[in-house]
């Protein structure tokens, strides 16, 4: 007997681990590549119009070519986000790559002999707080742990360098900008510490929200929502490598009886031991998410139609096997009815699979019910 009375600890979204979340919010990874494309294009055009200007002048042709440098490199990281081919830490390199290019704005003021304006200029120095502001988005404190860190190290090298080579004498750079003062260079790095552990602390919440929206509170299982966002991930990385993806749908049979002859609660007891014996019942890198009222639904990557419903029959029997207790000393047993549709030519997108594998779902009620239905096996009684 599969006890239910005990519901999920309000603490049960621990059990989604980071990096399955970090994984469905690539989203954030994608706005911030349009940012950056919008801004270093800009960047790109002003650069132009000055060299045009004069384009005898040494130094608008190299802010050109390092503007042009940047676009293609701010484009290949868009294109890497949106296709989603990238490395797995994307996020952690294009932030520190953001990081960076402020940095080489102080490089190139130093390089000009203008240490003043390398270490008091305020435009400069305020990218750094755009560039760990987009780390947020990404919902990964470790990233904007990363990104405060880099900053404080790199802007400090950028002190250590204008330090050493501080004009004897005011230049026209230190009578506009100020001379050298350390203890303002502290401030300035301890604020972007302090600014990045804000960012962190952020992100941190909004992963924690995102936990509260990924999980179905009575049954353990997945959002709905979640559910279609990783399994249209899943699509385009099955299409790219070329590997087998599945989608089931499980509807208890005759569920409304349960609520009927043994009251709501005991309908929720038998939808979270039933959302229990799915989570246990799945490999890791399957998915099951609550579909709405008794329907569930699954997504089995790298799996074939026939391996699925071998799957399904096996979870099929499992619940045959078991008695449901639903509290004051009775207990139900639940049958499943489950439509499995694979990804196939012309339904390979989320809403055809859910679509197919509805359809065979009404096959399998249609057939008499506790049955699955795919296209390689019509039922499996």
């Amino acid at each position: 007997m599969i006890p239910s009375t005990a519901f999920p600890n309000p603490n049960w979204s621990q059990e989604l681990s980071v990096d399955e979340l970090l994984a469905s919010t690539t989203a954030g990874e994608q706005a911030v590549a349009r940012g950056r494309v919008a801004v270093v294009g800009v960047l790109f055009i002003v650069q132009i119009a000055v060299f045009l200007s004069n384009s005898s002048h040494p130094e608008y042709r190299w802010g050109v070519m390092v503007s042009g440098i940047g676009l293609s490199v701010a484009l290949l990281i868009k294109q890497l986000a949106d296709r989603r081919v990238g490395p797995r830490n994307l996020p952690m390199l294009s932030s520190l790559y953001d990081v960076t290019c402020v940095t080489l704005l102080h490089v190139g003021d130093l390089l000009r002999d203008q240490a003043s304006i390398a270490v008091n200029g305020r435009v400069a120095f305020t990218l750094y707080f755009i560039a760990i502001v987009g780390t947020i988005v990404r919902w990964d404190k470790r990233v904007c742990l990363a990104a405060g860190i880099a900053a404080g190290v790199q802007y400090m090298m950028i002190i250590a360098w204008s330090y050493a080579i501080w004009p004897a004498s005011p230049t026209s750079d230190v009578l506009a900008y100020g001379g050298f003062d350390l203890g303002v260079q502290i401030e300035r790095v301890i604020t972007l510490v302090i600014f990045a552990w804000i960012c962190m602390r952020i992100a941190r919440r909004g992963l924690d929200l995102r936990a509260s929206a990924s999980r179905d509170l009575l049954t353990g299982t997945f959002s709905r929502q979640l559910f279609i966002e990783r399994l249209h991930e899943e699509i385009l990385r099955s299409a790219r490598a070329r590997t087998h993806l599945c989608v089931a749908i499980l509807d208890i049979d005759h569920f409304k009886l349960v609520n009927d002859q043994y009251g709501h609660h005991a309908g929720d007891a038998a939808l979270h031991a039933f959302g229990k014996l799915l989570r246990e019942g799945l490999r890791r890198t399957d998915m099951v998410a609550r579909w709405g009222g008794e329907e569930f639904v699954v997504m089995l990557p790298e799996t074939s139609e026939s391996d699925a419903a071998e799957k399904m029959e096996h979870l099929r029997r499992l619940l045959n096997n078991y008695s449901i207790d639903v509290g004051g000393g009775a207990s139900v047993k639940l049958t499943v009815s489950i439509g499995i549709a694979p990804m196939l030519p012309g339904a390979d997108d989320v809403d055809r699979m859910i679509k197919a594998a509805d359809q065979r779902l009404l096959s399998a009620k249609r057939g008499g019910r506790d049955r699955i239905v795919t296209t390689e096996v019509p039922a499996l009684p």
